[in-house]
């Protein structure tokens, strides 16, 4: 069976729409309002998109083609995991090269190829896009299938921040802290992660949502005043408070920076978590998590050894917030 336009939009989730092109089809985790507004290459990742489906297939084909979205990121993988255990990756990162500084070295992209077992009987076959590119799937298929339903969680998670929410510099999809959270919740994951990302509440549009999380803060430390800060993220907060009325927020402040004992205009990169928790107190259903508490300033757990988390920083994070949301 081959995976039609009319199946893949059944059986994705993660995107606002899927385009069919000539060579395949292309996933879109913002809406056309939403990438016209932001204007960063970064939107055309599929970071959180995943295809989530039931079938009697024992093998699944995939053909994908992948480009850089920015020169510094050409790592990728594509997961595809039967019960949710991963059975393999579609991926151009040697699994040896996944640790040390491997996120900002050049690897090859273009066409690839790949023949997935899937075990015999029905099952639970999801299929997690890459969060690092640009994707084009296609090819989807599952030669033997006579089944292909969709599978869905009931609640969704909307997830917004920079770099590091769009899941740099996980090697695997899944192990970014966004999916790794909306799996430990049981939810959709709607992942709006922007590399480069600042407070910018005119990004923001309404989506559905059971709960909606905000990380900014690093990228605003070496570009902004605190000032401009409070401004802005009391604007975006005031902002989601529109777009999501009634629903959970939980506002993280930083992570661990390498260099965040250096002396910046600004001030000291400790002033970025207070002024958050200053402009989120009093909220109506805004909650603080401390992002310091959730990983230990450890390089090795970071894919480019100072800013943004590996497969085993991520894990660490994911599971420390997991609990706080609880």
């Amino acid at each position: 069976m081959k995976l039609n336009l009319d199946i893949i939009k059944k059986i994705v989730y993660g995107a606002e729409w899927v385009e069919e092109k000539e060579n395949g089809f292309v996933f879109h985790r913002f809406t056309p309002w939403e990438e016209a507004a932001i204007e960063n290459n970064n939107v055309n990742c599929p970071a959180g998109v995943r295809l989530a489906f039931r079938t009697d297939g024992t093998e699944l084909e995939l053909g994908v083609s992948a480009k850089p979205a920015m020169e510094i990121r050409s790592y990728f993988a594509l997961d595809v995991r039967v019960n949710g255990s991963l059975v393999g990756s579609l991926t151009n990162l040697p699994s040896e090269e996944a640790v040390g500084n491997y996120a900002e070295k050049e690897y090859q992209t273009g066409d690839y190829t790949a023949t997935f077992d899937l075990g015999v009987g029905e099952k639970l076959v999801e299929i997690l896009l890459p969060h690092s590119l640009i994707l084009t799937m296609g090819q989807v298929e599952l030669p033997d299938a006579t089944l292909v339903e969709p599978v869905k969680r009931a609640k969704r998670l909307v997830a917004y921040g920079d770099s590091i929410t769009q899941g740099f510099d996980a090697h695997h999809p899944g192990a970014s802290y966004a999916v790794r959270l909306a799996d430990a919740l049981r939810m959709e994951l709607s992942d709006k992660g922007i590399g480069g990302a600042t407070f910018r509440p005119d990004w923001v549009e309404s989506h559905r949502a059971d709960l909606v999380t905000v990380a900014f803060g690093t990228n605003d430390w070496g570009a902004s005043t605190p000032e401009r800060v409070r401004e802005q993220a009391t604007a975006f907060l005031d902002r989601v408070a529109e777009c999501y009325p009634g629903v959970p927020v939980v506002v993280l402040t930083p992570i661990w920076r390498k260099d965040g004992e250096e002396e910046r205009p600004f001030g000291p990169f400790s002033l970025v978590g207070d002024i958050l928790r200053e402009v989120a107190a009093g909220r109506e259903g805004v909650r603080v998590v401390d992002g310091m508490s959730l990983m230990p300033g450890d390089p090795d757990l970071f894919g480019d050894l100072r800013l943004h988390p590996n497969d085993r920083g991520f894990a660490e994070f994911a599971w420390n917030l997991a609990d706080a949301v609880r």
